[in-house]
């Protein structure tokens, strides 16, 4: 099965992708230089992405560690009252 992949927009800050959006204008926002964001779906990636019932693309995307904060009642309450799935997501910047 192939991974799926997403392109989305972000920036370097000290050797990690920071700032992931869907929309380039929106990363923009933030200052610096933005670059574009390849976001592969993978089981060891040290990213999680959340992707809202009804679409394909993730709408958010933290490091591991920052992500269950995005959820006041925890990620598993949301995915249970259907709101959307996580997915695993291993970040690279393109070429």
């Amino acid at each position: 099965m192939t991974a799926r992949t997403w392109i989305l927009f972000g920036h370097v800050h000290n050797d990690r992708i920071v700032d992931v959006e869907t929309d380039r204008r929106v990363a923009a926002l933030y200052g610096g230089v933005t670059v574009t964001v390849t976001a592969v779906e993978d089981y060891d990636g040290d990213h999680r992405g959340w992707i809202v019932t009804g679409t394909d693309v993730p709408v958010m995307v933290e490091p591991t560690d920052l992500f269950p904060m995005q959820f006041p009642y925890g990620v598993g309450a949301a995915v249970m009252n259907g709101e959307g799935i996580v997915v695993r997501l291993r970040l690279e910047v393109a070429p």
